[in-house]
């Protein structure tokens, strides 16, 4: 079962929303990977799975994502991030049945000053989808609070940021959508911050998928 959660968009995002090239979805709430947004049948940039610290080998709807850490180059497309801690939080809670399980076991964290993603090797002109996964942490504490802006910046000049608290509630699986057409350079830019309710934004796992307009030979990019 899919639900979206309210979105709280920034002020300024609001305002210019006439001239934003890319489109904000969610926070959508998933159970499984049949609810996850993973498309079986998808071309796909970026298939990762962020953090090395519990088992790999994340397969979900028959795709398989790379294990990533800090960075990884996979043929042309490539990700990087500052967050310089990798660990095995919420190890032994699931949140989300099946590979989902796996993908939200283990995080990059510690970096809000402000924390970054960055995919390229984009393909100019093209259309993707961005799918921005995240878990509650503290799953005794109902009051635990990461609130965090991110920000998606497609080049286009006019960023949208959202508000999301991850921990909306101790067991939920959740993730952000972002639709964007990819700027000359074939660069995606995702930033954070805190709003000052505490903690660091935690890294699980990100999908990157050719929605329309590609006329390079791409192809779904599955671990080795």
């Amino acid at each position: 079962m899919e639900m979206k959660l309210p979105l709280i968009v920034s002020t300024s995002a609001a305002l210019t929303a006439s001239a934003l090239s890319g489109t904000l979805n969610g926070p959508i709430v998933f159970t499984d990977d049949a609810s996850s947004g993973v498309n079986g049948g998808g071309t796909y940039t970026h298939l990762l799975d962020i953090g090395s610290a519990t088992a790999g080998g994340v397969v979900v709807n028959g795709l398989s994502f790379n294990t990533v850490v800090n960075s990884a180059q996979i043929g042309q497309y490539g990700w990087s991030t500052n967050q310089p801690n990798n660990g095995a939080q919420n190890a032994v809670t699931a949140v989300a049945a099946g590979g989902m399980d796996l993908l939200l076991r283990d995080i990059q964290w510690n970096q809000n000053a402000p924390g970054t993603t960055q995919l390229t090797g984009l393909e100019p002109g093209a259309t993707y989808q961005l799918n921005f996964y995240q878990r509650g942490w503290n799953i005794t504490d109902t009051t635990f609070n990461r609130t965090h802006d991110i920000t998606f910046d497609d080049g286009s000049g006019s960023p949208s940021t959202v508000t999301l608290n991850p921990d909306i509630s101790p067991n939920v699986a959740q993730y952000l959508s972002y639709t964007y057409t990819a700027p000359a350079n074939g660069v995606l830019d995702i930033s954070w911050v805190s709003n000052g309710a505490g903690g660091t934004l935690h890294l699980y796992g990100l999908t990157n998928e050719l929605v329309s307009g590609g006329t390079w030979m791409h192809g779904t990019v599955t671990s080795d």
